[in-house]
């Protein structure tokens, strides 16, 4: 039979301090490194230049990724595990857009700004319901820049105004989210 997370949870959460350390360094970190280094590999080349992975091959890597984040976080409470959709939304926006899939594209870049914002506006405060993640803090990281501005969605608002969305910049569910995304930065 199929196994489930549940399956795994029991021997994950017996015993007191082993399961805390299992937890925080098993889980937390070996867990969420690995969905990174996917992250990473989709994007790697050979010694030569050459990538490894077709951009389809890269779209699905892309997408199992941000299906595992939907079932490590099934409460939706990434916290500070939204910026990893931000990065994987965007990557995949520009192959939709080099391919001049339009819809696509624009799905990609709303999904990117959604997460980036969540990501920017969470409470560091906040704990996690997730089952792998329960209870488990985050301790907040800086998000302003000396000069007032979100990094993080300040790059994604710089990385959107490269020539691959031009085929969409007139575009007025484009101009919607580009300005939803201007408004969180202060732009």
């Amino acid at each position: 039979p199929a196994m489930s997370r549940n399956d795994l949870l029991v021997h994950i959460y017996k015993g007191n301090r082993l399961a805390e350390l299992y937890k925080k360094s098993m889980v937390h970190e070996q867990l969420t490194n690995g969905l990174y280094y996917a992250e990473c590999l989709a994007e790697i080349t050979d010694d030569d230049g050459h990538e490894l992975y077709t951009d389809d091959e890269k779209l699905a890597i892309y997408q199992k990724i941000l299906d595992v984040y939907e079932i490590i976080f099934e409460d939706g409470d990434y916290d500070f595990f939204y910026q990893f959709p931000t990065s994987i939304h965007s990557s995949m926006a520009m192959i939709h857009a080099k391919r001049g899939n339009k819809d696509e594209t624009l799905y990609h870049i709303e999904e990117a700004i959604k997460f980036v914002i969540l990501f920017e506006t969470y409470d560091f405060e906040h704990e996690k319901t997730s089952l792998l993640f329960r209870g488990v803090k985050d301790g907040g990281w800086v998000k302003n820049s000396p000069d007032g501005h979100y990094d993080v969605s300040y790059q994604l608002y710089e990385g959107f105004a490269l020539p691959h969305y031009d085929f969409i910049r007139e575009d007025e569910r484009f101009c919607k989210i580009i300005s939803n995304l201007r408004a969180h930065i202060g732009k």
